[in-house]
């Protein structure tokens, strides 16, 4: 996917085939949902794997980067929420799991 942010320095690249009927593809078509990347970091393109581009399509493409971009982010920011949270009350059970031992330690000891 590097490669094609790097693409993007290119203001004149208008065409751009990744998946050809007659060459076969490339790893980056095997990928899941590489064409909405494609149009969402190159959105002068006129073509793309041998199909023009509607400027209805390049919207949609923005539009479903965007949407997938902040649902990801929000996932991350949950995953890390969770495992705060964990990690609190694994340090919270560790600081209750002594005061039991400890309490049972003096109990048995007492009696």
């Amino acid at each position: 996917m590097q490669e094609v942010r790097a693409l993007s320095r290119l203001p004149r690249l208008t065409e751009l085939c990744f998946a050809d009927p007659m060459w076969g593809e490339s790893p980056l078509a095997a990928l899941c949902n590489y064409q909405t990347f494609v149009l969402f970091m190159l959105p002068k393109l006129t073509s793309l794997d041998t199909l023009v581009l509607a400027d209805e399509t390049k919207h949609l493409a923005e539009a479903t980067f965007l949407k997938k971009q902040m649902y990801y982010n929000m996932r991350i920011k949950t995953v890390f929420r969770n495992a705060r949270n964990i990690i609190r009350q694994a340090n919270e059970g560790k600081k209750v799991g002594k005061e039991r031992g400890l309490k049972a330690h003096c109990a048995a000891n007492f009696f």
